[in-house]
């Protein structure tokens, strides 16, 4: 797990909600704790997420975590799945009291059932058994349920997110959720936004100079941290995944003005999402550094497809701050 570095004030939002939802005598009783960390790729959500359980855990809460996959192959339900069972295989008495209907996503459980999209009210019938299951365990011990990647989630597990969230509570449960912005497909979007809604966010940006200075020390030393501190940060932006992976390259004697080959992949796959007028304008933009950031999130209302409320002000691109996006440092980063 990467180096824990900074994230005093996300961290402390998510452990006051667990207080506030999900601790013993805590300020908002009978309902789950609902709230969505929400960051582009590699900015720390799995990390502030694996920090915040270890401090449940401490507590004496019970953590279950499951992680969408992107891909076909998953099938329906599986951060679901992968949550149930381990909340289950620690609760012999919960699994024992399971509903049927909770076969659709355990299929250990199963009872020669299926449930299909188009039947609303046997999904309906596997939400509420979930819930059942969810809201019996965590009348024994405080549940903290942590999916993640939830822009690769299909569109019936981020309803049973919202379904739990709004069904009133006995026990002490928090359910967490966390997503890149802009790369959900549209169903799933409309899914998230409605999930969003009701959601404490918690948006994750870069981390600060001093920060990244940390981070340097805590990966490379405390020379490292005196010679490469303002350089990463320039570089950077502060993003933490692009930090460490500068901090490697100057580690191994790489060329100082290289871009590191994980950071051209992460970079050349949000490019390849680009529509073909969208990338016209990252070329364009290319030699200008905040601009290119702006178009390469594939989130300025002209470019077609975007998972974007159009109803921004045209001058997006002129107003927005420069993001850490590998585009800090003119068309070759850019370009990856």
């Amino acid at each position: 797990m990467p180096a824990f570095v900074g994230r005093t004030e996300p961290l402390a939002r998510l452990t006051a909600a667990y207080q506030a939802h999900a601790a013993p005598g805590g300020t908002v009783p009978g309902w789950a704790g609902l709230v969505l960390v929400i960051g582009e790729a590699g900015i720390g959500k799995t990390t502030l997420l694996t920090r915040f359980a270890s401090r449940v855990r401490a507590d004496g809460g019970t953590v279950v975590w499951g992680t969408c996959w992107d891909g076909d192959q998953a099938p329906a339900w599986w951060p679901w799945t992968q949550a149930l069972r381990g909340l289950l295989d620690r609760n012999p008495e919960v699994s024992d009291a399971a509903q049927p209907e909770l076969a659709a996503i355990v299929p250990e459980l199963d009872n020669h059932s299926s449930v299909t999209e188009a039947d609303a009210a046997a999904r309906v019938r596997v939400f509420d058994a979930a819930g059942q299951t969810l809201a019996r365990a965590a009348g024994r011990t405080p549940v903290v349920v942590i999916l993640d990647d939830l822009h690769s989630a299909d569109q019936s597990s981020v309803e049973l997110m919202r379904f739990v969230a709004h069904q009133p509570q006995l026990g002490a449960l928090m359910l967490v959720g966390a997503y890149r912005p802009y790369e959900a497909p549209p169903g799933v979007a409309g899914s998230l936004a409605d999930l969003a809604s009701a959601a404490e966010l918690v948006p994750l940006q870069g981390l600060s100079a001093e920060e990244v200075a940390d981070l340097v020390r805590v990966i490379a030393g405390e020379a490292a941290q005196d010679h490469w501190q303002q350089l990463v940060y320039e570089r950077s932006g502060g993003h933490p995944f692009y930090a460490r992976e500068l901090c490697q390259l100057f580690a191994t004697a790489g060329n100082l003005t290289d871009v590191p080959a994980a950071v051209r992949e992460v970079i050349g796959r949000r490019l390849a999402r680009l529509s073909p007028e969208c990338d016209t304008v990252l070329d364009a933009a290319a030699p200008h550094p905040r601009w290119a950031y702006a178009a390469a999130r594939a989130d300025w209302p002209p470019c077609p497809g975007a998972i974007h409320d159009r109803r921004h002000r045209p001058t997006a691109l002129r107003e927005r701050p420069c993001r850490p996006d590998g585009c800090r440092s003119g068309p070759a980063t850019a370009r990856g």
